[in-house]
């Protein structure tokens, strides 16, 4: 939740829509290295996993047995041969078992900064098995989402992975982008392999000590965020503008922790510079991280009786036919400002 001008803004955590296949767990596999090493993987017992997961009651953790361990060890090892790359960028990874993902229905597995939770649907589709692994590592290895938000995937994106375009509905350029990989591996019918070989994945494959280095900024600045450890992730997040400046993902880091620390204009200004980073790389409105930006401001706009200015944004997401969480938010803040106008 980000504080403005001392109160909290009417989004709940559930809005919060970024880390759209990623949560706030906390950092489960202990990285002493200053950098990311070959690809490595651990097996959480249950009594780890239950207690990384313990305020996602709605999981129940299981131990993995020996036949899943060897075969998702197989799976891995194959993995690492078709892209070692990415898996250099994914590094160090701890795997925990579970019975199933309730909040994303009948989901094979989900990726948190440094855990990817497996569930029993996993084992129940052995031919998607690698596309799975695979989506969740692009989560991990463009966790800052440094890639997802460039022009240049977003163009790619717009022609090759479409979905409704509506506020909440609409899968983020992040999530996209894990599904491009997936039908990379896949082989999809229609799905421009060239163009992803040629223009997508060097980006993602990446393995440039600069690169190295800003994906495990963003890994540990975002694990130190959802710790609420908000000045550590602040200065963790500043380095890593300084690797990538004005990349909307760590402004939006930056915003939150200054809000957390009730800098409340540093954190304005911080929302309204990934705000114009949205209009010149063309992100759509209805991805969820431009949709949160733009709710965020629209709730500032109208705490600070800027109430045109918050109503026109409010409109413009009510366009994307937004789903109902964030229409109610809408309507909450709509409500606020005519209570302005209206005494």
């Amino acid at each position: 939740m980000i504080y403005l001008s001392g109160k909290a803004v009417i989004l709940k955590a559930a809005l919060l829509l970024i880390l759209v296949s990623t949560s706030s767990f906390a950092n489960a596999v202990e990285e002493k290295s200053s950098k990311l090493n070959s690809l490595s993987w651990k097996f959480l017992s249950e009594s780890e996993a239950s207690h990384l997961l313990k305020e996602k009651k709605s999981m129940i953790t299981k131990e993995w047995t020996d036949t899943e361990k060897q075969h998702l060890s197989n799976d891995l090892k194959t993995l690492r041969l078709k892209l070692p790359c990415l898996c250099l960028r994914v590094g160090k990874i701890g795997f925990a078992r579970v019975k199933d993902i309730p909040s994303f229905g009948e989901c094979k597995a989900a990726t948190t900064y440094q855990v990817v939770v497996i569930s029993d649907h996993f084992f129940k589709s052995p031919e998607d098995e690698l596309s799975t692994l695979a989506h969740e590592f692009v989560h991990r290895a463009d966790s800052g989402g440094q890639l997802a938000y460039s022009r240049r995937w977003i163009e790619f994106a717009e022609k090759n992975v479409v979905f409704s375009k509506r506020a909440g509905l609409e899968p983020s350029l992040k999530e996209r982008l894990a599904i491009a990989m997936e039908f990379y591996i896949e082989g999809k019918k229609n799905f421009d392999r060239v163009n992803f070989e040629r223009k997508i994945l060097p980006l993602l494959t990446d393995v440039s000590a600069r690169s190295l280095r800003l994906n495990r900024l963003l890994a540990l600045a975002n694990n130190e965020h959802s710790a609420h450890r908000y000045d550590s992730a602040l200065r963790l997040y500043e380095q890593a503008n300084k690797l990538l400046p004005e990349a909307p993902t760590i402004l939006y880091g930056e915003a939150c922790c200054k809000a957390s620390q009730h800098k409340d204009q540093e954190a304005i200004d911080l929302l309204d510079r990934a705000s114009k980073v949205f209009q010149k790389n063309h992100i759509p409105i209805y991805d969820p991280m431009a949709t949160t930006v733009l709710l965020l401001q629209s709730s500032y706009f109208c705490e600070r009786n800027k109430l045109v200015e918050s109503l026109a944004l409010l409109k413009s997401l009510e366009e994307t036919q937004p789903s109902g969480k964030i229409l109610a938010t809408i309507q909450s803040i709509k409500k606020q400002c005519q209570r302005k106008i209206t005494p």
